[in-house]
């Protein structure tokens, strides 16, 4: 990759390290449960999620959705499919 884009790459293990300095997080897994801890996340990080395409999916937890900007091209898309949206809707978290 460093090669191919001219960017000094550095490959990482998924580490708390990792999580508390990112300021952008990708998100892309097939998670029933949230993998990371939304106390970790560095205020202003953005976040890809990614993975949750049915409603009992997610990558984040409550506290990370409830302290984030939520950005969707398709709310109703996200409304039916996006587990990391719907769970906490669905437990009167947030509406």
């Amino acid at each position: 990759m460093s090669e191919l884009h001219g960017i000094p790459f550095k490959r990482a293990g998924f580490t708390e390290e990792v999580v508390r300095l990112a300021n952008v997080l990708t998100l892309a897994t097939s998670s029933m449960r949230p993998i990371i801890d939304g106390d970790l996340i560095k205020s202003g990080c953005h976040i890809n999620c990614i993975g949750s395409y049915c409603s009992a999916m997610r990558e984040l937890e409550d506290k990370s959705v409830l302290k984030s900007r939520i950005n969707a091209d398709q709310k109703l898309v996200y409304l039916a499919e996006a587990g990391d949206f719907i769970i906490p809707m669905k437990n009167n978290k947030f509406k």
